[in-house]
């Protein structure tokens, strides 16, 4: 472990404390964090605050790994962090929450994933842990894979491959830090059932971010767009494709979309999927064969951009039509 021969609450309160009281004495205005326990581990820091370093600490640190488990499943990361912040209040502690770690690996063991499942992932982590209040920074693991050995997950965290080249992640990483940024979390709206999200960002003065997303069977979200236009990014490329409508049909499948608008949307309500295609993935740089099936039910709707290659293709429909896609 990182403290043998096993961890101490009460020695590392002492370390902590101490160590809190030299820094500020040096520099009042430096942020110290503490506790950065490795998965959320609620004793120990129960512990810790009850060895009287509460007020010795800034932020408090997690490492909330949950791989290969989605960051949606039973209990939620959102619901672990709001625990963790309960449990800082209760003894007085600051709230301040900094994800310092986590990350998903694509080694090939049990517990790997994808690399499009990994870009999954991080998106729907950062998304889902950015939305507690309080939660201040989130650090992702790894930036580059730290060996060749694919079976080994130490060797695989990464989002660039050890020639350097960029994993889908990468992509994903890049297009949530310009689309989301740091905007302040603000509303959730409704879907069909807890595994639908549409979460929002932003003011009136920054604009505002609507990420949406499904855990579960796909479906749609539609909203009504004030500014009748918007700006739309589905997390496979860095790029925004701009939209003009006063109503957006935005899928909410595995791979958040992100929605940029100058004005706060209103959802109207949930539906089916309104456009589906088979496979959903394929291999990048292969000839494949693919179903596209679109629902006629609304009277119009907006698609995202989807790359393809080099190529994308975007849609409008209106009145029950159907259209070609090349």
């Amino acid at each position: 472990g990182f403290w043998p021969p096993a961890p101490n609450a009460r020695d590392y309160a002492a370390l902590l404390k101490s160590t809190y009281r030299a820094v500020k004495d040096v520099d009042p205005t430096a942020t110290v964090g503490g506790m950065v326990v490795a998965g959320m581990d609620y004793g120990y820091v129960e512990a810790v605050l009850k060895a009287g370093a509460a007020g010795s600490f800034d932020f408090a640190g997690v490492h909330p790994y949950r791989y290969p488990r989605a960051p949606e499943d039973t209990p939620a990361l959102d619901e672990e962090l709001r625990r963790m912040q309960s449990l800082l209040k209760r003894y007085g502690a600051s709230t301040r929450l900094w994800i310092t770690e986590m990350g998903y690996p694509t080694h090939t063991g049990a517990s790997g994933v994808s690399e499009s499942r990994q870009a999954e992932m991080l998106a729907r982590s950062y998304l889902l842990g950015l939305s507690v209040p309080g939660v201040e920074r989130f650090y992702w693991y790894d930036f580059l894979n730290d060996g060749p050995d694919r079976s080994y997950n130490e060797h695989n965290f990464g989002v660039v491959r050890t020639d350097l080249s960029p994993k889908p992640a990468y992509v994903t990483l890049t297009a949530l830090t310009k689309t989301i940024g740091t905007k302040p979390p603000l509303k959730r709206y409704g879907g069909r059932s807890s595994d639908d999200y549409a979460l929002a960002w932003g003011s009136d003065r920054q604009g505002y971010a609507v990420a949406v997303w499904s855990a579960g069977s796909p479906g749609t979200f539609l909203f009504d767009c004030p500014s009748g236009e918007a700006e739309v990014c589905d997390l496979t490329t860095i790029s925004l494709v701009r939209l003009r409508g006063s109503r957006l049909a935005v899928p909410a499948v595995g791979l958040p979309h992100i929605i940029l608008m100058r004005s706060l949307p209103k959802m109207t309500r949930f539906a089916e999927p309104v456009l589906s295609l088979t496979p959903a993935e394929t291999v990048p740089g292969e000839t494949t064969s693919a179903t596209l099936q679109i629902s006629r039910k609304f009277t119009r709707w907006l698609a995202s951009a989807a790359d393809e290659g080099r190529g994308r293709f975007r849609m409008i429909l209106s009145d029950s039509e159907s259209a070609p896609v090349r």
